[in-house]
């Protein structure tokens, strides 16, 4: 890798970290407070992590909220629980619109480097 382009991969991958950090505690956030609200003992809360990698080969950055099994039933609802919505909030946030936007800009300037093979 030449200069430029390592210094753009490393940009990118500091995004990453930054991001999966960032958005682990807008989760928190939301799971604490508000019509989301979903903590009785903390366990789900202190379990809930965002995780963020780049699927190679295909160039697509993914991420996967990890939680306690019963985080789906919690997020979507039973017959007995009613649904909080975690996902779709925390997708609507701004902190998430904001992290997803700078990963974004460093992987395009990491393939444009990539690319002129400067």
């Amino acid at each position: 890798m030449k200069k430029n382009e390592r210094s753009a991969y490393n940009k990118y991958v500091q995004s990453l970290g930054t991001a999966t950090n960032s958005l682990t505690r807008a989760m928190y956030k939301l799971i604490n407070s508000g019509p989301t609200r979903a903590v009785d003992t903390g366990l789900m809360r202190n379990t809930a992590r965002v995780k963020l990698w780049e699927d190679e080969g295909s160039g697509k950055v993914r991420f996967r909220i990890e939680a306690q099994f019963y985080y789906p039933y919690v997020d979507e609802g039973t017959r007995y629980i009613q649904p909080r919505g975690i996902t779709k909030a925390f997708l609507l946030t701004e902190e998430y619109k904001k992290e997803m936007t700078r990963v974004n800009a460093n992987y395009i300037k990491w393939i444009f480097w990539k690319g002129l093979g400067l």
